[in-house]
């Protein structure tokens, strides 16, 4: 199948073709949809940037822009009562703004004066280990589904918020002996889309299909409707809309049919003023807060739908041999910030980069150079913008330390970096230290202990 996609100067997706079809919108200054070019439907918003009404769809958020329900239906969503056709889904969040339950609504007669009103048909509710669902119950508290899951794409338990992690379902709940009957297990791509459920017989559970974006071309099997976790490793919701399903990762929720968020980043704007040391910096992760992974879905993944900070680390190796680590911070704008220059030999100095006298600089790589590794950053109450402007705050003002290979270097300048603007990360592993002693002779090889941020930082 191939797949096309046109983009306007701030990267939405005016345009696109692909297995299901074609399509085009328009936009508005604020990157907000206003019309759909093949089917003439029409995109509201409400003054936070929330989209609350598309076609026969209407969206209704809470005081903290929180998705709390879905009505669709051939009457006007945001009539009440409803007409016979509506379907409703409510979504209620616990303090950690976690979706704790969904409740599901029909449409039933009342009596032959009051017309229809709302039923409720089923509820969900959802148990959680950090932000990784791990079961689910029904309204009288009995388990209908549980969820194994182990090292996600960041090979930590949820550094990429479990995009890659899910290995099986489980359901058919035994209250006498608390175990669950039937089982199937999770197969996922590079990307971490789940294409493929077995069965204990290892034969064919479900079988899916994605575009880029995340628009299911087909599933099959007994199993592709029953299991809602699939683009991304995250849960389809709002199935039953008329319109489009939607997925939830965490603090938003994402269309894959508008190649885009429901509503704006959470973590604020950095925006197209973004300013590095007086510059604007094209690709800024602020430049469109409705874009899904920088409009990059083969190479990038969004763990919960925050902004994009992470750290780079590589070995340091002369002549084959490791002398310790290097890393760097990957800012939202895309920037790596890091040490750089040196014969990288024990007690030469660094040099902070990218270099303040020098152009301004552009976004690195999408994707790490060979031998090196991404490793996701977690920066608890921080803004897109407040974290930039600290990492460049740091940048500007810390010398940089002379490099050495197992005392301070890069890796603690970057952990350093990441502690000043209230980040955190888990624990980076490092090769272990070849002190050569001569031909003919072993080296001896030194163990380091992993890097990690100062103490007092949280980190995931």
């Amino acid at each position: 199948v191939r797949y096309n996609y046109g983009y306007d100067a701030a990267w939405n997706v005016t345009s696109f073709t692909n297995a299901l079809g074609a399509d085009s919108f328009s936009m508005d200054g604020r990157n907000q949809i206003t019309s759909d070019g093949v089917y003439g439907i029409g995109y509201y918003y409400d003054a936070n940037g929330d989209l609350i009404e598309s076609y026969n769809s209407g969206y209704h958020y809470d005081a903290e822009c929180r998705l709390v329900s879905v009505v669709s239906g051939d009457g006007d969503t945001f009539e009440y009562p409803p007409v016979q056709s509506d379907v409703r889904t409510d979504f209620v969040y616990d303090g950690l703004g976690r979706l704790r339950k969904q409740i599901y609504y029909g449409a039933v007669e009342c009596d032959e004066f009051e017309g229809y009103c709302w039923q409720v048909a089923g509820e969900t509710h959802y148990i959680y280990d950090g932000m990784r669902v791990i079961q689910e119950r029904n309204v009288n508290d009995v388990p209908t589904v549980s969820y194994t899951r182990g090292n996600d794409l960041s090979g930590t338990m949820e550094g990429a918020g479990g995009i890659g992690g899910l290995l099986a379902r489980s359901y058919a709940y035994q209250s006498g002996s608390g175990a669950f009957a039937s089982h199937h297990y999770y197969f996922a791509d590079g990307n971490g889309n789940i294409s493929y459920l077995e069965t204990t017989s290892q034969s064919l559970g479900a079988l899916y299909s994605y575009d880029p974006f995340g628009n299911q071309e087909y599933g099959i099997g007994v199993m592709a409707n029953a299991n809602k976790y699939r683009f991304s490793s995250k849960e389809i919701v709002a199935e039953n809309s008329y319109e489009f399903p939607i997925y939830y990762f965490g603090y938003r929720f994402y269309a894959p049919s508008l190649q885009r968020w429901l509503n704006r980043d959470p973590l604020e704007e950095p925006g197209f003023e973004a300013f590095l040391g007086g510059g604007f910096f094209p690709g800024s992760a602020g430049q469109n807060l409705y874009a899904f992974v920088r409009d990059n879905p083969i190479s990038r993944a969004d763990a919960l739908g925050l902004c994009d900070i992470k750290i780079r680390c590589g070995s340091v190796k002369r002549a084959g041999v490791t002398l310790g680590v290097h890393c760097g911070v990957v800012a939202p704008n895309g920037v790596e910030y890091g040490l750089g220059g040196g014969d990288q030999s024990s007690g030469s100095s660094g040099t902070a980069h990218p270099y303040p006298s020098g152009p301004n600089p552009s976004p690195g790589p999408v994707n790490p150079p060979a031998g090196d590794k991404d490793y996701p950053v977690s920066c608890p109450c921080k803004s897109c913008d407040d974290v930039q402007n600290s990492i460049q705050d740091y940048h500007d003002n810390v010398t940089p330390p002379s490099y050495r290979a197992t005392g301070p270097n890069s890796d603690t300048y970057a952990h350093n970096m990441l502690d000043a603007a209230g980040c955190g990360v888990n624990p980076i592993p490092r090769e272990p230290l070849n002190i050569f002693r001569g031909p003919g002779t072993p080296p001896i090889i030194l163990p380091l202990p992993p890097t990690t941020t100062p103490p007092g930082t949280v980190a995931w």
